[in-house]
C-alpha cells in the first residue's frame, strides 16, 4: 500500500532550543509591519533589527510581515503574519494567542511547552512548525528531525520529517498523524523562503525532501494533492483540494492588495473604478501626505493624452494615482509624431483635468480655490517622458512624488488652478523645462533624503520653494515675477542666477553663514551658502545684497 502524502496550507514556523529559559531574543529581521506590545504599559513600538525582545511582552505581526528573533542560545524563532505570541516568565513556555511560529535549535538541544487558547503540550525536536488552529488548539509538522509531542496528561505522540498532527482544544487528545508534501510545503512557506538568512538546518531539510520525492518517484509514495485545513478530531482531519485554496487564498486578498500587486497600462484618460479606493493603501507615504481617495497599481504607465479627475472631484481632499512600484507617463507617438517638419524633441503634452482637456497657456491662469488636490507617485520612482508638458486645470494642486529617486528631463507643468510640488525621497533633478502655479500658487521641489539638482529651469511664480536633506545645487535658473524664494539644505550651491530687485531670498544651511570667496568659482563649502560663480542680486554680485533683501540663516 502506497503512503498517501498531503500539503499543508499552514504559514509555520521551527520551534527548538536549548535547556536554557526562553525569556529574551534579538530580533535579526524585521519585514514590514511588526510590533511590540508592551505587557505592563500596553505600549506600542515598532520593531527593528538588533532590537531586544523581552519576556513577557508582545509580537503582533500584520499582513505580508515576518520577523526573525535569535534568542542568546542560538535557538531561531520566526513569526509569520497576522500572529501574536510571547515568551513566558520562565522556561521555555511560548503562548500563541494566533497565526504561526518557527522554532530550530541544533539537535537534542531544544524543547518547551506551546499554549494555545484551548490546548498546551510539550513539545521536543530541532526544526519545527506550530500554526494556531481556529479552533483554540494547534498543528505541528515536523521540517527535520524527530518530535516528541506530550499533553499534560502523559499521552504523547511521536513524528519523523515530514508528518503532521494536531494538538485538539481542551486538552482532549491528539488528531490522526499524517505525511505532507515537504517539497511543496518548503517551496511554499514565507517562514522558510522569506528570509536572508538560511535556517542552519535547510541542508537536513533538503535532505529530507528528496528521500520523499524518490519515493514518490518510485510509486511508494502517492501525493494527494489535498491540502491539510485548520480542523481536525480523533479520527478525521480537514482536507481540501488544492486548487479550491489557491483560489480561497486570491479571493482573500483586499481588493486593494489586489490592485497593487497587478500592473496596468492605460491609454485613455478614464481610470479604472475598480481601481479607485476611498482611503487607499498608500504605498508611498513619505513624499505624498494624506491620500483621501486614489487609484492603485502595482506599475503603472500611461501612454495617452491625459487623466480625468472629474468624477472624483466631489469628494474633495487629495487623490492619488498611487503605484507601489514605478508610475510612468510615456509619450503618445500618434500625439507627438517625429516627422521631418516636426523633430524628435517634439513636445508631448499630458493633461489633469476634471472635465474635457483644455489647453494651457504657458504661464499662469486664472486663479480659483479648490477643495481636490491631485498626486501622482511611484514607490520605486515616477518616470515622465522628455519634452513632456503637464497641464493641470481644474484639479487644484499638483504634486509628482517618488519614493525613491526622480529626474525630470526638460519637463514642464503648467497648472491654471493651484500650486506645483515635485518631491522624491532620495535624489531629486530637473533639467530644463518650466514650473508655472497659478497667480495665487506656488512651486516647491524637495528631497526627502538625498540632494536636489536645479539646472536651466524656468520658474513662473511669485512664490518657490527649495528643499534638501543633502546638498541643494541649483544652476541656471530663471524667474519670472518672482517676489520670494526660499533654499534649504545642509549645504547650498549656486551659479548662474540673477535675484530681481526687491526679491526676498531666504537661504538656509547647515552652519548659516555665506563661504568664503563668493562669486569666484571657488569649491564648495559644506554646511555653508555657496555663491560659487554668476550669482547676482539686482544686477550686483549677490553677497552685497546679504542682509539686504538676502537672509543667511542656520537650519532650525
Amino acid at each position: 500500500m502506497n503512503k498517501l502524502i498531503l500539503t499543508s496550507t499552514a504559514v509555520l514556523l521551527t520551534v527548538t532550543g536549548y535547556p536554557a529559559d526562553l525569556t529574551k531574543a534579538r530580533f535579526t529581521q524585521v519585514v514590514n509591519q511588526v510590533k511590540i506590545i508592551s505587557s505592563s504599559t500596553k505600549g506600542i513600538a515598532e520593531a527593528k533589527v538588533d532590537l531586544e525582545f523581552l519576556t513577557p511582552d508582545l509580537v503582533q505581526t500584520g499582513p505580508r510581515s515576518l520577523a526573525e528573533l535569535r534568542a542568546p542560545d542560538d535557538t531561531i524563532t520566526r513569526v509569520g503574519s497576522n500572529t501574536i505570541f510571547s515568551f513566558a516568565r520562565r522556561g521555555r513556555e511560548v503562548n500563541l494567542q494566533r497565526g504561526s511560529l518557527l522554532f530550530h535549535s541544533p539537535k537534542g538541544k531544544g524543547g518547551g511547552t506551546i499554549r494555545t487558547k484551548a490546548a498546551s503540550a510539550s513539545v521536543l525536536g530541532t526544526t519545527i512548525m506550530i500554526t494556531a488552529t481556529i479552533d483554540g488548539g494547534f498543528k505541528s509538522i515536523v521540517l527535520e528531525g524527530r518530535c516528541q509531542i506530550q499533553l499534560p496528561n502523559g499521552d504523547f505522540r511521536q513524528l519523523d520529517s515530514g508528518q503532521v498532527t494536531f494538538v485538539l482544544p481542551g486538552e482532549k487528545g491528539f488528531g490522526p498523524t499524517l505525511d505532507v508534501n515537504l517539497e511543496k510545503l518548503v517551496e511554499g512557506s514565507k517562514l522558510v523562503q522569506g528570509f536572508e538568512e538560511e535556517l542552519p538546518s535547510k541542508a537536513t531539510i533538503d535532505q529530507e525532501v528528496e528521500k520523499q520525492v524518490k519515493l514518490i518517484e518510485s510509486g511508494q509514495a502517492e501525493d494527494t494533492g489535498l491540502l491539510v485545513g485548520q480542523k481536525a478530531d480523533e479520527d478525521e482531519v480537514q482536507v481540501v483540494k488544492s486548487e479550491f485554496i489557491e483560489q480561497t487564498v486570491s479571493d482573500t486578498r483586499s481588493a486593494q492588495q489586489r490592485a497593487l500587486d497587478t500592473d496596468v497600462t492605460q491609454a485613455g484618460t478614464t481610470l479604472n473604478g475598480s481601481r479607485v479606493f476611498a482611503s487607499p493603501i498608500n504605498p508611498v507615504p513619505s513624499v505624498t501626505g494624506t491620500i483621501n481617495n486614489g487609484f492603485l497599481a502595482n506599475n503603472a504607465t500611461f501612454t495617452g493624452n491625459g487623466i480625468n479627475f472629474g468624477p472624483y472631484t466631489g469628494a474633495g481632499g487629495n487623490f492619488g494615482v498611487l503605484a507601489k512600484g514605478t508610475l510612468a507617463i510615456k509619450a503618445n507617438t500618434a500625439l507627438a509624431t517625429v516627422s521631418a517638419r516636426q523633430p524628435a524633441s517634439s513636445t508631448h503634452n499630458f493633461s489633469l483635468f476634471a472635465s474635457s482637456p483644455t489647453p494651457v497657456a504657458a504661464g499662469p491662469g486664472t486663479p480659483t480655490t479648490l477643495p481636490f488636490n491631485t498626486t501622482l507617485a511611484g514607490r520605486q520612482g515616477l518616470t515622465i517622458d522628455p519634452n513632456t508638458q503637464i497641464n493641470a486645470v481644474g484639479v487644484g494642486n499638483v504634486t509628482l512624488a517618488s519614493g525613491s529617486t526622480m529626474a525630470l528631463n526638460n519637463v514642464s507643468v503648467f497648472n491654471q488652478n493651484g500650486s506645483v510640488t515635485v518631491n522624491a525621497n532620495s535624489d531629486l533633478e530637473t533639467s530644463g523645462g518650466t514650473f508655472s502655479p497659478s497667480s495665487v500658487g506656488y512651486v516647491k521641489f524637495k528631497s526627502v533624503a538625498g540632494n536636489a539638482m536645479v539646472v536651466n529651469t524656468g520658474f513662473s511664480t511669485s512664490t518657490v520653494m527649495m528643499q534638501a536633506a543633502q546638498s541643494l545645487n541649483v544652476n541656471g535658473a530663471s524667474f519670472s515675477g518672482l517676489t520670494s524664494i526660499a533654499m534649504d539644505a545642509r549645504t547650498v550651491n549656486m551659479w548662474n542666477l540673477n535675484f530681481a530687485a526687491g526679491t526676498t531670498v531666504n537661504l538656509r544651511s547647515q552652519i548659516g553663514q555665506l563661504a568664503p570667496n563668493p562669486n569666484t568659482g571657488a569649491p564648495s563649502v559644506p554646511g555653508h551658502v555657496n555663491f560659487i560663480q554668476n550669482v547676482n542680486y539686482g544686477g550686483e554680485p549677490a553677497q552685497f545684497a546679504v542682509g539686504a533683501g538676502i537672509n543667511i540663516s542656520p537650519l532650525p
